[in-house]
């Protein structure tokens, strides 16, 4: 079996926190959600392949709710300090806080796009009609 190549990438430089439960130091905490490699290698990945911001959100979304979605480890309940004549809870998902703000998740991922280097505007071509970006 071929090993995969180790690639060294550079992580995106973006914070978007939530609120989860961190198991490991029974505690509830907040999480940087593009600290999850995998959905970091996600986005990267979508920012070659994506021409259109409608074409990244739709991968976006699908990659959110693969990752995040209905996973008990993303889950918390969330009730109210002061209760009232009954007591209730909701649960919350890492998702459903993305969601709940999409749109602004969304240009924020977006925007944060790498641009496509431009070529130069006087290359050499190499037939001697032009010296040091001059016309001859």
């Amino acid at each position: 079996m071929e090993r995969r190549k180790s690639q060294k990438r550079e992580k995106l430089n973006l914070a978007w926190k939530v609120i989860y439960d961190d198991v490991n130091r029974s505690c509830i905490d907040t999480f940087n959600v593009f600290d999850h490699w995998r959905f970091e290698e996600d986005i990267q990945k979508f920012y070659k392949e994506c021409d259109t911001k409608e074409l990244f959100a739709e991968r976006l979304e699908r990659s959110v709710m693969y990752y995040f979605w209905s996973k008990s480890e993303w889950e918390v309940y969330v009730m109210p300090l002061h209760k009232g004549h009954k007591p209730y809870h909701r649960k919350i998902n890492v998702a459903w806080q993305l969601m709940n703000n999409w749109d602004a998740f969304l240009d924020y991922v977006w925007n944060a796009k790498p641009q496509k280097k431009k070529a130069a505007g006087n290359r050499n071509t190499g037939d001697n009609s032009e010296r040091n970006g001059e016309v001859l």
